[in-house]
């Protein structure tokens, strides 16, 4: 991929294997808990970096390091990204999403939080509302499927959130 912005997150799922250490410009991580607020709607995740490959059709979140990821793969494909609960909270695409189409249109901010799809947007974590999706090969956050409890420390670990604490309702 081009055109990065460096220091920002984004997604990423791949539909081929990525032999560990064979890509250059990115880091990647994987959701490990998240921090809810009073209503349910996620307040910010924990993440932790992914070590070992890159699997093909897994999502992870992706952290840039510089403004092109350059990858060397494997010739082991996927026609499907994994099943939905297969990353902690992280859904894989491989193409691209409009969220109105696959679920249907949201009233208001507290049905878009009842739906809990969220995507990762220049570092934020933003509340998916109308017209909202993600491009081909990359992923969204569904919060019924992210566990609470932290694993034990062994990796690095960062957080993604909104800097005021409440995610930002995405329309548009």
């Amino acid at each position: 991929r081009n055109e990065l912005v460096v220091d920002q997150y984004t997604t990423f799922c791949w539909p081929k294997t990525i032999p560990a250490n064979a890509y250059t410009g990115a880091t990647f991580w994987n959701i490990e808990s998240k921090t809810t607020m009073a209503d349910g709607r996620l307040s910010s995740i924990t993440i932790v970096q992914h070590e070992g490959d890159l699997e093909a059709g897994v999502p992870y979140i992706m952290y840039n390091e510089a403004t092109e990821l350059k990858v060397y793969q494997t010739d082991d494909e996927v026609l499907a990204p994994a099943a939905e609960d297969a990353a902690n909270g992280l859904v894989g695409v491989f193409v691209t999403t409009m969220f109105d189409d696959e679920f249907g249109q949201v009233a208001d901010d507290a049905e878009a939080a009842t739906r809990g799809i969220y995507i990762i947007s220049d570092g934020t974590l933003y509340l998916c509302g109308n017209y909202c999706g993600v491009y081909a090969n990359r992923a969204y956050i569904k919060n019924s499927l992210i566990g609470t409890v932290p694993g034990p420390i062994s990796a690095p670990r960062r957080y993604i959130g909104n800097p005021n604490g409440t995610p930002t309702n995405l329309n548009g």
